[in-house]
């Protein structure tokens, strides 16, 4: 990932015979935490590299009080598990998902209305991931794309 993406999320569900209905569509700015000129516009933040289990809601409180425009936080932590704050206060922990991915379907779920906790349920798919399983049950479908 770039240290600055537009990134654009379609959350869909399946229909009978293999259709799929668009429910909401989502772009926004991902910036890495290392790149201070574009933080301060920046929807969704991911840091790297890994970082202690308990610094992680301190660097979200931090990161969020720091940058206001930003709803989303992501982080992987020490034991190589990535995990997603929001805004309102809600942390996700997702073990196969890299962070700008995670961090843009949290960011596509919420601005859609949905509860942080129900992202579990959906099924994910990054352009990168190709070929991959799909993060999560389904049967609502994330797909996360990088556009610029």
């Amino acid at each position: 990932m770039n240290t600055m993406n537009i990134v654009r999320v379609r959350i869909s569900q399946p229909l009978p015979y293999g259709e799929a209905e668009e429910i909401a569509v989502d772009e926004h700015m991902s910036v890495m935490c290392g790149e201070p000129r574009w933080l301060s516009v920046a929807d969704v933040i991911v840091y790297r590299p890994a970082m202690p289990k308990q610094e992680v809601e301190q660097v979200f409180k931090t990161s969020l009080r720091r940058y206001p425009g930003s709803l989303v936080v992501a982080l992987t932590t020490d034991d190589g598990s990535c995990v997603v704050g929001t805004r309102e206060g809600g942390l996700l922990r997702v073990a196969t998902l890299v962070p700008w991915v995670a961090a843009s379907a949290a960011h596509a779920w919420t601005v859609a209305g949905q509860r942080l906790d129900d992202l579990h349920e959906c099924c994910i798919r990054a352009e990168d991931q190709v070929g991959a399983r799909a993060a999560g049950p389904g049967p609502v479908l994330l797909e996360v794309r990088r556009v610029r």
